[in-house]
């Protein structure tokens, strides 16, 4: 009979640079990964899906932004993307339920250590479909 340690959610990028969630199940090191479905639905329950895109500004590069990004979408289950533009801004193209996209866009204003949000342009539409998970471009 081995100890049983506390679940808990850890958050990290694959090197095929998309997110995942992993569950620690026992002191054995058992995980078991979890995917957004492929069914093509968006990964929330929480009424009807739409879609974000998203244009931060600030220090937003070089501070581990697309990282924070996805690991909050994924624990939200999120679908869509995030890249680094030329300009110095991040790009954020997102779909789920509306109730969720605002707590999301709340934790991207905040940012990770050593980022600095100065400004967030949200444009809001109908959901896409498209994506089926969250990636970093």
């Amino acid at each position: 009979m081995g100890v049983e340690l506390p679940c808990k959610v850890v958050n990290r990028v694959t090197t095929e640079r998309r997110c995942e969630t992993i569950l620690c199940e026992t002191a054995k090191s058992a995980y078991t990964e979890t995917f957004p479905s492929d069914n093509g639905e968006t990964m929330t329950d929480t009424g009807e899906s739409v879609r974000a895109r998203i244009l931060v500004s600030g220090r937003v590069q070089g501070v581990g932004y697309r990282a924070f990004t996805c690991r909050k979408a994924a624990a939200l289950g999120l679908a869509g993307s995030v890249e680094n533009l030329d300009s110095g801004q991040v790009a954020v193209d997102v779909e789920g339920g509306r109730p969720v996209l605002e707590e999301f866009l709340a934790e991207l204003n905040k940012g990770p250590v050593g980022a600095r949000v100065t400004q967030m342009q949200v444009e809001w539409g109908q959901a896409t479909g498209r994506y089926h998970d969250f990636t970093i471009r």
